[in-house]
């Protein structure tokens, strides 16, 4: 019998937290799953780790392949996939206790194509938690149509995937898988662009069940790479796409957004604007924004401060600033 839950879990150079990580699925109140543990090429010892592990339990799997980028490990994940829902974990974050159980009693009673929860985030310096947030679902049922009308529901949708399960057969229908093509960012929110295209009907549940972690010196979303900036062009040009006809509201929320996602990027260099390749790409991602009027600003400054000063900095050329401010935020 399939399982009712498949958890794609890709492993690359992650020795010190995989433990952990994999603990907090299989020590789950809940146990019809698979775990697929993807060893993406680690050098380090982690994929040892894993493979002893998986050897302990009759629904864990271990698969050792070249390394390949994340997109490529999920997409093996996915393959390799015999549950009714796929979700993910990264190799060193955690699963909140009896998540699993919650998101099958929901999911037996409204059979959705997908399924998000609230998620805890920490960002990690020198091993000390500089800072927290969580990420609220609110508690209902939409559809990706229902989403264009709600940005913060939409940001909770699309930034990421570890917070959710997604239906194996809607994503096998629609031949959703990974970009590979992607290496250093946002393949999590053009995944779910692509899923939210496909007119799908989704569960929102305002439960805390995953701990996410951002470590300085560890993520990959943390290095410089034009993959990057290309990568937030692609997901820009997605999302405007979407959500077109934009009222003026979402226009300058999402306008803040990339502006800071672009200006965090090349900011992890020095002197951006004297390489080449990175005054084409700007050129680029200048045009893919939309056009907004001053009177429109001034409009919402009440409800969007930081996203007008953002726009407005980027307006006047204040590029030396943005890079500066969106290195502390």
């Amino acid at each position: 019998m399939e399982p009712f839950f498949t958890i794609v879990l890709p492993i690359y150079n992650a020795k010190k937290y995989i433990k952990e990580t994999i603990d907090s699925i299989m020590n789950q109140d809940f146990n019809d799953f698979e775990l697929l543990l993807v060893d993406d090429g680690s050098s380090d010892g982690s994929g040892e780790i894993a493979k002893h592990i998986a050897s302990l339990y009759g629904n864990a799997k271990y698969f050792k392949k070249a390394n390949g980028g994340i997109c490529n490990a999920r997409n093996y994940g996915l393959k390799k996939s015999s549950g009714r829902y796929i979700m993910f974990c990264d190799h060193d974050d955690i699963f909140e206790p009896q998540i699993l159980r919650s998101v099958y009693d929901i999911l037996k009673k409204k059979k959705s194509d997908i399924l998000k929860f609230s998620y805890l985030t920490s960002v990690v310096v020198n091993n000390n938690i500089l800072k927290q947030y969580e990420n609220h679902c609110f508690n209902q049922c939409i559809t990706s149509t229902d989403l264009k009308n709600n940005y913060t529901q939409f940001n909770n949708f699309i930034n990421t995937i570890w917070n959710g399960a997604y239906s194996r057969k809607f994503l096998d229908e629609n031949g959703i898988e990974f970009d590979e093509d992607i290496k250093y960012g946002q393949e999590d929110v053009i995944f779910n662009l692509k899923v939210l295209n496909c007119n799908c009907h989704i569960s929102m549940f305002n439960r805390k069940g995953y701990h996410h972690f951002i470590r300085y010196g560890q993520s990959t979303s943390r290095k410089f790479n034009i993959n990057k900036l290309e990568a937030i062009i692609k997901s820009l040009r997605l999302e405007k796409n979407f959500l077109n006809p934009l009222k003026a509201e979402m226009k300058i929320a999402l306008t803040g957004k990339y502006i800071r996602s672009y200006f965090v990027s090349i900011g992890m260099i020095h002197n951006p604007f004297n390489k080449n390749d990175i005054k084409t790409n700007f050129l680029e991602f200048k045009n893919e924004l939309p056009q907004i009027k001053y009177t429109e600003l001034i409009k919402q400054s009440r409800n969007h401060m930081k996203d007008v000063v953002k726009i407005f900095l980027f307006y006047i050329r204040a590029y030396r600033i943005l890079i500066k401010i969106m290195g502390i935020q």
